[in-house]
């Protein structure tokens, strides 16, 4: 994956370990990334690894559930103080 170093996806995308940032408006680093990407297709390949492992861990339904249900019981306690 290539994202921007704006936005969202920017947050959670660790450079060459989950995948590529490039510099917002900057078409000549996208295309550096792309290539670099092109000649280094192993590498692409444990980056999408390593994504999945990241996104199982921290982003599913079952783990944003979790977070969802912590904040409103701590809602909760802050209410009922």
């Amino acid at each position: 994956m290539i994202v921007t170093r704006v936005g969202a996806l920017a947050e959670i995308i660790q450079e060459k370990k989950t995948g590529l940032l490039f510099e917002s408006g900057n078409a000549e680093d996208l295309a550096l990334k792309m290539n670099w990407m092109i000649e280094n297709e192993n590498a692409c390949i444990e980056m999408g690894r390593n994504a999945r492992r990241k996104f199982e861990s921290k982003y599913t339904a079952e783990k944003n559930f979790q977070i969802l249900t912590d904040v409103y019981k701590i809602a909760l306690n802050k209410c009922i103080k």
